[in-house]
């Protein structure tokens, strides 16, 4: 080796060594807010967005929701949100911040203004809008706790103002698409445990020419359901999802097996209610299957989860010919002239009613026999029809299980399912759904071989 390349290789290792203590120093200096902001909450969002695109200027026609609101009949609007600050840091530099990432979608609706008056541009095509946007949101309570006001001690109301950037997709003929300097207000009403509404408003400027006057702003306004995840120190517990998965691989799994009935808008929601000759559709043999996952024990009194559970749901129906099918109302009803199919996959939120006031106790029983429930979620519909073939759905519903006899039961349930297209919740895709299923409990047995279900004699072995 020359000396020169001596010297080369010499120089390089001592670079090598200092660049590797300058890092490990970095490292180590930024170590306690990164393990500091790892334990600090998550904020998820899922809501419904409305865009009111410059129509007559800013301020303009701004409650005019008819003509100048553009919005989804379904929730297409997400977000993430990272607090930079724990509930109870009081002192910290990042005090009241937080980061958030949202992406929403969008549509104009036919016959709605979009321009400048007084000779109004009307959407002639069923546009679509995209935008994905970061902001820095600031919680106003940490200047002064509007919550003192009326001497709650915990923070229920939650105002902030938001600020950042973001992009814009649209397909109009012009303005198509942008990035955006993004100015808003809001607040978040925390309801119970985590649980709460957020309200929201955005100012978004397009950065184009004639800022501030851009002809690409536009307003966007939202409403959503937020959910606060709160993650817990190693010193405090096994963290968060370790915690979490260890609880529910404790809880029950309920399954199903049963029938269902299909009264597919025969005369409206509420007319031929129970008509079961003629707007009722069922297969002669059970085809609904559902698997319920209970994020909670027998004994669990004090969880977060206490009631509720997550349950996927597959049926199947056909419609029988001759049966109503669509407005009944008048001479000429429309009616089924051929089999068609009809076939549903659904996902729902359930909780037990009993979880709030046990009526089991008016029954003078110890055991929970009598569970009603109630279930809110979406799903996914097909159907041979020639109108309405498929389309996505919101589901409500009412049930309750008799529980009879060791894990044994019977599930009695009746859903609403609100087509998502136009004219929501009022479109023609819309239906009911009756059914009545056998149900299996497995309750959770423990034992040091592993996680083991038990049903009456039978166990199911689960090996890790």
């Amino acid at each position: 080796m020359t000396m020169k390349n001596a010297k080369t290789a010499l120089l390089l290792a001592l670079f090598v060594y200092l660049a590797n203590g300058s890092i490990a120093q970095t490292r180590s200096a930024k170590s306690p807010f990164i393990e500091k902001l790892r334990y600090t909450p998550w904020v998820v969002n899922h809501g419904w967005n409305a865009v009111h695109d410059d129509a007559g200027a800013w301020f303009k026609n701004l409650f005019t929701v008819n003509k100048y609101w553009n919005a989804t009949p379904y929730p297409l609007r997400f977000s993430c949100e990272k607090w930079l600050y724990s509930k109870k840091d009081s002192s910290g530099r990042l005090r009241g911040w937080s980061v958030e990432f949202m992406a929403a979608y969008n549509r104009y609706g036919i016959g709605n203004i979009l321009g400048d008056q007084p000779n109004p541009i009307l959407v002639a095509n069923q546009y679509k809008l995209f935008s994905f946007d970061l902001h820095a949101k600031y919680n106003f309570n940490k200047l002064y706790d509007l919550n003192k006001l009326w001497k709650s001690k915990d923070e229920i109301f939650q105002p902030y103002g938001t600020f950042g950037f973001g992009y814009t997709n649209r397909t109009l003929p012009a303005h198509p698409n942008t990035i955006t300097l993004n100015v808003g207000l809001g607040f978040n009403v925390w309801i119970y445990k985590g649980i709460g509404i957020q309200i929201q408003s955005l100012a978004k400027f397009g950065l184009k020419d004639k800022f501030p006057n851009s002809g690409s702003n536009y307003l966007q306004h939202s409403i959503g359901i937020v959910y606060q995840i709160n993650l817990k120190p190693k010193s405090e517990g096994d963290g968060y999802m370790n915690d979490f998965i260890r609880k529910m691989k404790e809880t029950p799994w309920v399954v199903g097996h049963g029938w269902n009935v299909v009264q597919d808008d025969a005369g409206g929601w509420f007319e031929n209610l129970f008509n079961i000759d003629k707007a009722w559709n069922a297969a002669p043999y059970p085809l609904r299957f559902t698997c319920e996952k209970w994020l909670y024990g027998k004994s669990d009194s004090a969880t977060a989860a206490n009631g509720w559970s997550a349950e996927l749901m597959v049926s199947y129906n056909r419609y029988g010919v001759g049966n109503y099918l669509g407005d009944s109302k008048g001479a000429n009803p429309l009616l089924v002239d051929k089999e068609y199919q009809l076939m549903s996959f659904d996902l729902h939120a359930k909780y037990n009613f009993n979880k709030l006031y046990n009526i089991n106790k008016l029954l003078g029983a110890k055991k929970e026999v009598l569970q009603p429930f109630g279930t809110l979620g979406a799903g996914f519909t097909y159907r041979s029809l020639p109108s309405h073939p498929g389309c996505g759905t919101l589901n409500a519903g009412l049930g309750f299980n008799v529980w009879i006899y060791k894990g044994i039961g019977i599930q009695v349930q009746s859903l609403a399912k609100f087509g998502l297209e136009d004219k929501f919740p009022h479109a023609g895709s819309n239906y009911l759904q009756h059914s009545f299923s056998i149900i299996y409990k497995l309750e959770h047995k423990g034992g040091i071989s592993g996680n083991r279900y038990k049903f009456k004699k039978h166990s199911i072995k689960k090996v890790l």
